[in-house]
This record gives structure tokens, C-alpha cells and sequence, in this order.
């Protein structure tokens, strides 16, 4: 069974979008140099730019805002709650668990996170 055309839409968006702006950061931050220091749990021998995160984040959120603010795709995005600045409540929730995942990134790019024992956040094991 084909997807549908919105989902082609969506996916094409976020694809090219994705390989535009990180290919954009990248070319940035080798510019100016913002390429941190190698961790010892890197794999890479080389200084990389670790800010692809934030390109993709903002990507996704794009295509998300075009596609369900269009009148004529705009559809296979409503959950059937009310809307805020157009977009369906579940969408907010959605794009504000994507910028949780995002800062956490960013701030573990920037200060080197160690890893929370399970016992401290509440694991089931």
C-alpha cells in the first residue's frame, strides 16, 4: 500500500532540509573554528562539529509548522484537539519533547555529560 502524499511531502522536506542545514553548519563552524576538543569516548581522530543535532531539530520543526499550517496537506497532521497559532496541542507536545531531547544534546556537546545511574532516575530493573 503507497503512503500518502503528505507523508512523501513530509519525509522529502525533512530529507533535504536536513542535508541543507547541516551541511551548512558544518561549513560554519569549520569557518570559525567552533570545533570542540576530542573526548576519549569519541570514535573520530579528527575534530568534528557537534551541532548537527540543532540543524535537524530545526528542520523537522519547519516542515512540521509548513505542513500542518497548509490548508491543503495540513489534514493528516490535526489530532482532532483545538488549535493553537494553527497547529494541533498534540504537535506542541511533540515539538517540545524534540527540544528537551535538543538541549539535552546540546548541553552534553557542550559540558561532556556522564551518565545518570538507572538507580537515580527511577528504573524499573
Amino acid at each position: 500500500m503507497p503512503y500518502p502524499p503528505e507523508f512523501t511531502l513530509f519525509f522529502w522536506l525533512v530529507f533535504s532540509g536536513a542535508l541543507i542545514f547541516t551541511g551548512i553548519g558544518f561549513w560554519l563552524a569549520k569557518q570559525y573554528q567552533l570545533l570542540p576538543a576530542i573526548r576519549d569516548r569519541d570514535v573520530h581522530t579528527t575534530r568534528k562539529p557537534r551541532i548537527g543535532g540543532l540543524a535537524m531539530w530545526l528542520v523537522i520543526v519547519l516542515a512540521i509548522f509548513l505542513i500542518a499550517t497548509s490548508s491543503t496537506h495540513g489534514y493528516f497532521l490535526d489530532f482532532g484537539n483545538s488549535r493553537v497559532f494553527g497547529i494541533d496541542r498534540a504537535l506542541w507536545g511533540i515539538i517540545a519533547g524534540l527540544f528537551v531531547l535538543l538541549i539535552v544534546g546540546l548541553v552534553d556537546d557542550l559540558f561532556d555529560l556522564k551518565p545518570v545511574p538507572a538507580v537515580l532516575i527511577g528504573s524499573v530493573y
